[in-house]
């Protein structure tokens, strides 16, 4: 007897709303940076932020991302994240690599506001907070 039977089913699909995430503060973990990419001496990512599901709100698990890069003028918001999520002011990284395992995982509080190009709207982070609430406990178990 097999363990796991797949079964043939129609399932109905809805197209799915691509709206944006409404402007506003949310609280968030930082679930992925991308793996740096190298142009001459510049390294650039993005990072994806999760809203949170263990708090109230409107929006949990919708996704918001920023793009970021070793650029002087980019300084900011490097800093701003760190700091946000408890990296100490004076900790240096040689890398993004070094960086984004500093910060991955934890939890921040960030403010959105929308950006229209193209007729398109888009959501960008403009601000990074430290949060008042207990860090996010990511779920590993799949029982």
């Amino acid at each position: 007897m097999a363990l796991i039977k797949i079964t043939e089913t129609e399932v109905e699909t809805k197209p799915r709303e691509n709206t944006p995430l409404p402007e506003g503060a949310y609280e968030v973990y930082i679930d992925t940076v991308y793996e740096p990419e190298t142009t001459g001496d510049l390294q650039k990512t993005s990072i994806m932020f999760r809203v949170r599901d263990d708090v109230e709100g409107d929006h949990p698990r919708r996704t918001i991302f920023t793009n970021i890069t070793t650029a002087d003028n980019m300084g900011w918001k490097l800093s701003n994240i760190a700091r946000a999520v408890g990296v100490p002011a004076g900790t240096d990284f040689e890398n993004l690599e070094q960086y984004a395992a500093a910060i991955t995982g934890k939890s921040l509080r960030v403010l959105v506001a929308h950006r229209e190009y193209n007729g398109k709207t888009y959501v960008d982070a403009k601000g990074f907070y430290a949060t008042r609430l207990a860090p996010y406990a990511v779920e590993t178990d799949l029982i």
